[in-house]
């Protein structure tokens, strides 16, 4: 039986230790999440890490976008660790960059699912992304 899909999520892995020459984050993978949860739900619910959320939503993970009749919305994460991009800044590793005005800031790490996904896809981080995962984690249990 077939889960509903009721967002599908872009991932853009950027790299802000391999900067292009305006200093923004070169683009390294897309990736697209097919959730059976709406994505804004999942942003506001406190209930656990929003990683682990939009983990737990997933229905499928795939390099390709398939027929979906609804928005795309986009994420920002960072190849080199798993962590969140901020406009200047990512999350996870500290990495600095210049602010492109495309991103709008994530400050969640990459579901396992996806980790796991991309690795088994030859995609190595510089940093085991449950760095990233770990500060992720304290901050929701400071704010819970």
């Amino acid at each position: 039986m077939k889960r509903k899909i009721k967002s599908v999520v872009e991932i853009l892995l950027q790299d802000p230790t391999n900067l292009d020459e305006l200093s923004f984050p070169r683009l390294v993978k897309k990736v697209y999440l097919y959730l059976n949860r709406d994505l804004n739900q999942i942003i506001n619910d406190p209930s656990k890490p929003e990683s682990e959320l939009i983990n737990e939503a997933i229905i499928a993970i795939g390099f390709d976008l398939n027929a979906y009749g609804r928005g795309v919305l986009i994420m920002y994460f960072c190849s080199h660790c798993g962590g969140g991009l901020g406009l200047r800044v990512c999350y996870g590793c500290g990495s600095e960059f210049k602010d492109d005005g495309w991103r709008s800031g994530c400050n969640t790490s990459l579901p396992q699912k996806v980790v796991a996904f991309l690795q088994e896809n030859g995609h190595q981080f510089g940093i085991d992304p449950e760095v990233a995962r770990g500060k992720e984690h304290a901050i929701w249990r400071k704010l819970k």
